[in-house]
């Protein structure tokens, strides 16, 4: 929500003793919480077939089966091969391996948006998509890992898994933001948790949370008065309480 001070909303009543509530998102400590038994077949899409043999060197309780990329489902002893980067309907195979986690590391050396949204997005959408269709019986753990390099259409895919959670609860979704993902993805798998996204630095986990924000006294809005307010997709609710906010304390003129 936007920071809006006291003064600059003569009129309107507030939400919060005084004053409006002002939200916004905070990192925050949050040590692990990991379950003792093994979660069964872990699902690892990546492109270096040695990263999941570094995960389960760390912690031999896990069962690795590496998902790659192909023009047809295959089904072998620790790898499988299904076609994720197209819109066929690979949820057979995942009935089969009936995953207790999912874990896709994103990394790309493509400086092309288009491969950057077909390896980030897209495949993330069709995995869900494809996790949901084979009906899981249990909870599945998806984790989305990348570095803090990764550029801003990457980053936002927290978002949209965090929707996918709230609208189907057996996927536990979450973003794991690290650049040491062989040391830290074996306990994000074993986690139990809710958080939805992390991150590690210098070793230590942070979760993101939405926390009030303080104002300063005296801060003005960064609205102005009779300025003019282009409003995409404000057809909705949220749109229309902004709308009427803004004409009514600012005499905006809204396009």
């Amino acid at each position: 929500l936007s920071e809006e001070s006291p003064t600059s909303l003569r009129g309107r009543v507030s939400v919060a003793g005084g004053r409006y509530l002002n939200i916004g998102p905070k990192w925050q400590l949050a040590e692990i919480s990991q379950r003792g038994d093994p979660p069964g077949n872990i699902i690892f899409v990546d492109e270096d077939e040695s990263f999941p043999k570094s995960i389960t060197s760390s912690d031999p309780g896990l069962k690795p089966v590496d998902l790659a990329n192909g023009t047809e489902c295959r089904l072998g002893t620790e790898c499988a091969t299904a076609p994720l980067l197209s819109d066929m309907d690979y949820s057979e195979i995942l009935t089969t391996l009936s995953p207790g986690a999912l874990v896709y590391r994103w990394k790309s050396g493509s400086h092309r948006l288009s491969d950057r949204l077909t390896q980030g997005i897209e495949t993330v959408y069709r995995l869900c998509q494809n996790l949901l269709r084979s009906r899981p019986a249990k909870d599945i753990t998806f984790l989305f890992v990348h570095g803090t390099d990764a550029p801003p259409e990457i980053a936002a895919i927290s978002a949209f898994l965090e929707v996918v959670a709230q609208e189907n609860p057996k996927l536990r979704t979450r973003s794991v933001i690290t650049d040491d993902p062989a040391t830290v993805v074996p306990s994000e798998i074993r986690c139990v948790d809710d958080f939805r996204e992390v991150r590690y630095r210098r070793g230590v986990r942070e979760a993101k949370t939405i926390a009030d924000l303080s104002i300063s006294a005296g801060v003005e809005s960064e609205f102005r008065s009779n300025g003019i307010y282009f409003i995409a997709g404000g057809a909705g609710g949220i749109g229309r309480a902004i709308s009427e906010h803004l004409a009514r304390s600012y005499r905006a003129r809204l396009i």
